[in-house]
């Protein structure tokens, strides 16, 4: 690893593997953030996209010539839900939570095989952000995990 931007996207890789285990290849639940969150399409009944969100670093360990810090890193699971115009409201409300258990399960209290990490992820908080005349339903959750950033990893980066 050679600094936070490593850490960040190799959690994202891990948390995807984490998210798509035992699953069967047709029907992957998370897949890794690339441009913007788009709706589902036509045959996907849902779409889940990890990203990372920020890194927040606490207080030096040691001064100012310190050598290891904590930092506390989040990331998103967005949850983009179809449900038919039909069932609307009702049916997305129902498939968001049960992909919301999966997703809680698989990760809440599970330390992802990254170099650094020392704690496991910890759910943040979840929010709804919408639920469309179309019936889809658009739900972040927020993870946190705490690990150690050594000043030599940035050497030779």
């Amino acid at each position: 690893m050679s600094g936070p931007a490593d850490f960040a996207f190799e959690l994202v890789d891990a948390v995807v593997d984490r998210l798509n285990a035992d699953l069967d290849d047709r029907a992957p639940l998370g897949e890794k953030a690339v441009g913007f969150l788009e709706p589902p399409t036509k045959t996907q009944r849902f779409r889940v996209v990890c990203y990372a969100l920020a890194d927040e670093p606490a207080a030096s360990v040691g001064g100012a010539s310190a050598s290891v810090q904590r930092v506390t890193s989040r990331i998103g699971v967005a949850f983009v839900v179809r449900a038919s115009k039909s069932g609307g409201r009702a049916r997305a409300k129902t498939r968001t939570g049960e992909l919301l258990k999966i997703a809680r399960e698989r990760l809440v209290g599970w330390t992802p095989p990254v170099a650094g990490a020392d704690s496991p992820l910890a759910w943040d908080r979840g929010q709804l952000e919408e639920i469309d005349e179309d019936g889809r339903a658009f739900w972040a959750d927020r993870y946190s995990i705490e690990w150690v950033l050594d000043s030599q990893s940035f050497r030779g980066a």
